[in-house]
């Protein structure tokens, strides 16, 4: 365990370098740390939460262009997809050649 370790003490998740820095936790001679208190105790390690793999979504497709506000009525195939600017609706290929968006 060292001052990067992430603990858990009196509801309080941290570092150990900032737990110490806080009084909640201390270090003994022998190297340890140990929690202050009446019944000194060694910190519970947290373990670090696992971030599940998410595949990016492309900003251009239907569903990019409505997680960014835009209306799409989608076509059967991807070149009849069409996105409203302005009150009219454009391809996506070629609002994206003009710069519409």
């Amino acid at each position: 365990m060292d001052e990067n370790t992430v603990c858990r003490v009196r509801d309080v998740t941290a570092n150990i370098a900032t737990l110490m820095r806080s009084g909640l936790v201390r270090k003994t001679e022998d190297g340890q740390y140990l929690t202050t208190g009446v019944h000194p105790q060694v910190p519970t390690e947290v373990a670090p939460l696992a971030s599940p793999q998410v595949k990016p979504i492309d900003p251009y497709s239907p569903t990019g262009l409505r997680l960014r506000g835009y209306r799409v009525m989608e076509g059967k195939t991807a070149a009849d997809h069409r996105v409203e600017i302005g009150g009219g609706y454009y391809r996506i290929t070629a609002a994206r050649e003009n710069g519409l968006i």
